[in-house]
């Protein structure tokens, strides 16, 4: 029995060593503003996770070296090398607004809407057909 708990015990040592750690923190925009929903990737993994509606984001990692990514739309992407050991970390993060987006578009047709020409053929066929003599007897 004592070589069976001395077993586990040592089993459970070797486990709590390579547990992962927790790295968490707040993204914001350069006004202080939390970025709701902006998205973090562990680079070259399929792991990741969304900030909540506070900007608030926590990931589990395990110990090693990592870089990750920070993106939310209109804004640049924020790329951080970290190093995660056995304790937990806060990595708060501030991006900036991507001033090479593309300035407001505005679509117009040349002349008139296609739209009006259809809509007053349809008027035209339905009173041609509304107005037919009708007999009666």
């Amino acid at each position: 029995m004592r070589k069976f708990t001395l077993a586990f015990l040592l089993a459970a040592l070797a486990f709590t060593k390579t547990h992962a750690a927790k790295i968490q923190g707040f993204i914001k925009e350069e006004h202080g503003s939390p970025l709701a929903y902006a998205t973090v990737t562990v680079k070259g993994t399929p792991s990741g996770t969304t900030a909540n509606s506070k900007g608030f984001y926590a990931l589990d990692l395990k110990p090693g070296n990592y870089t990750l990514q920070f993106e939310y739309i209109g804004f640049v992407t924020v790329e951080k090398i970290i190093e995660v050991a056995d304790k937990d970390r806060e990595l708060n993060v501030i991006l900036v607004t991507n001033q090479n987006l593309m300035g407001e578009v505005t679509v117009k047709a040349k002349g008139e809407d296609p739209a009006y020409r259809i809509i007053r053929q349809a008027i035209k066929n339905e009173l041609t057909i509304s107005v037919k003599p009708t007999r009666f007897l």
